[in-house]
C-alpha cells in the first residue's frame, strides 16, 4: 500500500504459486489465470469453492538492515514470507476467507544471505547455488 521497498522471501511448498501484486485486481486476476499462473486451485469449479477473498493490511516497522529479515507474514496452513528492509511501510494482502494471516519474529532471519533466489518466469534460480555448484564441478587441470 504504501512505505519504502522490501524484500520478500517465501517459504511455501512448490505446488503453491505466490503472486505479488496489486491487490485491486487480485479477484479478477485470480479468476482469469486460475490453474495456469496460479495454482493451487487447479481449476475455476474449486475456485469458485473458495469464496469470497478478505483483505487485511498489515503494518511494518523497524529494521535496520539489507541482511536480516525483520519480521514474517504467515499465511496459516501454506507457509510464510520473511519480510527484509528498512523503515517503514503498509502492505495489503488478499486471501482466501478463512486463511489466518498474523506476523512473528523471523524463524529464519539470515536466509535472505544464502536463499536468495530469482524467478526467472519458468523456475527460480539461486545464483549463489548455482555459482558453489560450478566451482566444485571444475575439472582438476594435471
Amino acid at each position: 500500500v504504501e512505505g519504502k521497498p522490501l524484500f520478500f522471501t517465501s517459504f511455501f511448498s512448490p505446488d503453491v504459486k505466490v503472486h505479488l501484486g496489486r491487490a485491486e485486481n487480485a479477484r479478477d486476476f485470480t479468476l482469469r489465470n486460475t490453474g495456469s499462473v496460479l495454482y493451487p486451485p487447479f481449476d475455476q469449479t474449486r475456485a469458485e469453492e473458495l469464496g469470497e477473498w478478505d483483505e487485511q493490511v498489515v503494518e511494518i516497522s523497524g529494521g535496520s538492515s539489507w541482511r536480516t529479515a525483520l519480521v514474517d507474514i504467515v499465511f496459516s496452513g501454506l507457509g510464510w514470507m520473511a519480510i527484509t528492509g528498512c523503515g517503514e511501510a503498509k502492505l495489503r494482502i488478499a486471501r482466501p476467507s478463512g486463511v489466518g494471516v498474523f506476523t512473528r519474529e523471523p524463524l529464519m532471519p539470515f536466509e535472505v544471505e544464502e536463499g536468495v533466489s530469482t524467478f526467472t518466469g519458468s523456475r527460480a534460480v539461486n545464483r549463489k547455488k548455482l555459482k558453489k555448484r560450478r566451482r566444485i564441478r571444475k575439472p582438476i587441470k594435471r
